[in-house]
């Protein structure tokens, strides 16, 4: 008869419960409560002679889960709707009774497990998450230089980037007072985030560059160094997909559909999983369609398509196909064939 722990995570304070399952029940055999650190809760883990541990997803869990697997414990995180749904039938909600259900979840198997993603994988998320809200400050700080200069009678026109820039500053400088004090701040704070973006952006080829599965997954159509990186890191093992065509449903590119007796209705995509990632494969698919100029069988399927579903659900459909052929090319080790299936084309 083994004994099994489940621990609800706190900011400062963690509840853990030690339970046990014989043939007829699932029963407490102790309460602790501890502060949230590794060194505290192993240590009464061990004094408790427990080896496995569950534990709810959340900000700490991958941290937390790490660092008992350092140190001998076997760590199951699980997934949080399921288990909210565990313990629904009780009005009842303190942190030692969380700890407790997810201990009797852990105990009978009434789980759905959760992957731990490495620290790598974290932190080239936060990389990449980090590059995506210094462009978006950039982003805001831009149209409130435009639209207080429009408001003044100033229209810059339509220029970008560093001419943008240029050509905001020269605005600034000759309207003066208060306006452009206020206006000259801003764009001081415009290049300060275009240079953060670029030394990020420097680490992020860095990165790709010494990473084999990015360069092998680079050689698929439209597919940059933005899009390659941020699939490596929301996947992070290859292995966790027996087939590649899973990763469509797990990054939320298939269509939603809700069946029940006659009704049966499909709706958009699901859109689960990383957002950011949906992003890039989409800006992926559109190079690949408008921008990309050597031809191959996938942008004359996506052309071909566009007829029919128009550009924005093509974009998808593409942005679903490329995903599944990027984790093939990481999986089988092999580079993208641009002359595989043109034979067929040029046949028919």
């Amino acid at each position: 008869m083994e004994s099994v722990a489940g621990l609800d995570v706190g900011v400062k304070k963690s509840a853990l419960c030690v339970v046990t399952r014989d043939a007829s029940s699932v029963r407490p055999l102790g309460r602790h409560r501890t502060a949230t650190n590794p060194s505290s809760i192993s240590d009464w883990l061990v004094s408790q002679g427990v080896v496995r541990v569950g534990l709810e997803a959340g900000a700490q869990s991958s941290w937390l889960a790490r660092e008992l697997e350092h140190r001998g414990f076997e760590v199951t995180v699980m997934e949080t709707r399921r288990q909210r749904a565990f313990g629904a039938y009780s009005k009842i909600k303190t942190d030692e009774r969380d700890a407790r259900l997810i201990g009797e979840a852990l105990a009978t198997g009434l789980y759905t497990r959760v992957h731990v993603r490495s620290a790598w994988s974290q932190e080239v998320r936060a990389l990449l998450g980090a590059r995506l809200q210094l462009k978006r400050q950039a982003q805001q700080s831009r149209q409130f230089v435009r639209g207080h200069l429009r408001a003044a009678g100033v229209e810059l026109g339509r220029v970008s980037g560093k001419k943008w820039l240029v050509a905001a500053e020269a605005a600034v400088a000759a309207r003066g007072g208060i306006l452009g004090l206020s206006l000259a701040a801003m764009l001081k704070m415009c290049h300060a985030l275009a240079e953060q973006v670029s030394v990020l952006d420097r680490e992020i080829r860095r990165l790709v560059r010494q990473d084999d599965p990015c360069r092998r997954m680079m050689t698929a159509p439209g597919v940059g160094l933005l899009s390659a990186l941020a699939l490596r890191a929301s996947l992070d093992d290859a292995g966790r997909f027996a087939r590649s065509a899973e990763v469509g449903p797990y990054l939320g590119l298939t269509p939603s559909r809700w069946q029940s007796g006659a009704m049966d209705r499909r709706g958009g995509i699901t859109k689960q999983g990383d957002s950011l990632v949906r992003a890039y494969l989409y800006e992926a698919a559109v190079s690949l369609l408008e921008r990309q100029k050597r031809d191959c069988p996938l942008r004359r399927w996506g052309l071909a398509q566009q007829a029919r579903l128009g550009k924005r659900r093509t974009r998808v459909a593409v942005a679903r196909k490329l995903a599944v052929l990027m984790h093939r090319l990481w999986r089988s080790g092999e580079t993208f064939d641009w002359n595989r299936g043109m034979e067929a084309i040029k046949t028919n």
